[in-house]
């Protein structure tokens, strides 16, 4: 039995039902009436029940169908989904799903009902021009109704979570991305930590932080008595793309940089040699040259849609963090059948009095790495 009472799952689960609200799920078949859009998929309340929740539950036969669901709209996590602690990470999130589109107005659905004959009208024109998604979906058994009920759930949710959003939240969230929002002309010099390993695309070391340290302390020493940025850059920078041009982009779009260079790039007072800053990448000395940020009115309609969905994740993260737990989650999958190469070894049994005692298996830990581009990157 697992129940939920984990920060990591929630920062997981966050992390998919925000890519979840922010993509644009292609669904339907066409056939279906606008006003049959159901927020329950149809004929799956039969069977055993593999996961109960305060107020509800949910059949194998339902949450098959949502795994199909989620495999025909990414068929890369085909594998994951077969992950019996991936499942019950997704079981989680489907029950947030229908937690939350439960509480909403009846003017948010007829709104997501809006937004989903939409969606569904786009894919009439999809599935005529795609005979193999045609097959796939006769091949996992998932209809049109259990699209749009798909479908129904994220809009729901989304309108539902949108909803609640104030200009004071939006301002705030707006506050929070602005670094996203700027262009900047600055300069730096890189020392490297890690790189990208060219066989197998994984990190590795090219030193210890603390040389790399020492290193770039070095040069902001010379910078401050005045020495030549370009050939300091030239000499030392391991930025490929900057080096050359004394560490210099200029009027760059912030928005792809690595998250930390990007915030200190956007903290920085202009003209000022700033402190060493630790990226994904090494070390960096940035010294701001010009810096411009878009005022909210002046965004972008997609950089605007940003503003307004990290608004509304902060509900969903609120929930998250004070009402999950509330809901008593307790899930019941059944287990995968052992295979063979689990079976014990001959021997190992009751008669092998020296066996030796289960090794030492390493602590969980809760860091995760994190892909992010530098200036170097772009």
């Amino acid at each position: 039995m697992y129940q939920v009472n984990n920060k990591k799952w929630r920062k997981s689960t966050l992390l998919v039902l925000t890519a979840v609200l922010t993509m644009a799920l292609l669904a339907g078949c066409g056939k279906v009436k606008k006003e049959d859009y159901s927020l329950q998929f149809k004929d799956v309340d039969k069977g055993d029940v593999v996961a109960t929740y305060e107020g509800g539950q949910v059949t194998k036969d339902e949450f098959d169908k949502f795994l199909a669901l989620q495999t025909l709209q990414n068929p890369e996590a085909a594998m994951l989904l077969q992950i019996p602690q991936y499942q019950e990470m997704i079981m989680q999130q489907y029950i947030t799903f229908k937690v939350l589109t439960a509480q909403a107005s009846e003017e948010t659905i007829a709104k997501a009902r809006d937004l989903t004959h939409e969606e569904m009208t786009n894919f009439k024109k999809f599935k005529k021009e795609n005979k193999d998604f045609q097959k796939t979906m006769k091949d996992s058994n998932i209809t049109e109704n259990d699209m749009a009920t798909l479908l129904m759930l994220t809009t729901t949710m989304s309108t539902h979570l949108n909803s609640k959003v104030t200009d004071e939240d939006v301002n705030k969230a707006y506050k929070d991305l602005s670094p996203n929002f700027a262009t900047t002309s600055a300069r730096h010099i890189l020392v490297k930590t890690t790189e990208q390993d060219p066989e197998t695309g994984a990190p590795k070391e090219v030193r210890p932080q603390e040389e790399a340290l020492k290193m770039i302390n070095e040069i902001k020493e010379k910078l401050q008595a005045n020495e030549d940025w370009d050939a300091l850059a030239k000499q030392y920078s391991e930025d490929p793309g900057s080096k050359e041009t004394g560490g210099l982009y200029e009027n760059t779009d912030a928005s792809d940089w690595d998250p930390a260079f990007k915030q200190a790039a956007f903290d920085q007072e202009i003209g000022v040699i700033g402190e060493p800053v630790l990226s994904s990448m090494g070390y960096h000395i940035i010294k701001v040259e010009k810096r411009e940020v878009k005022a909210l009115d002046q965004l972008t309609e997609e950089q605007r849609a940003a503003v307004d969905n990290t608004a509304s994740y902060s509900y969903l993260e609120k929930f998250m963090a004070e009402e999950v737990e509330k809901l008593n989650i307790e899930i019941n999958l059944p287990q995968p059948e052992p295979s063979p190469s689990d079976a014990p070894a001959e021997g190992a049994g009751e008669g092998n009095k020296e066996a030796e005692p289960d090794a030492e298996q390493p602590a969980e830990t809760d860091n995760e790495a994190e892909k992010a581009e530098t200036p170097a990157a772009k």
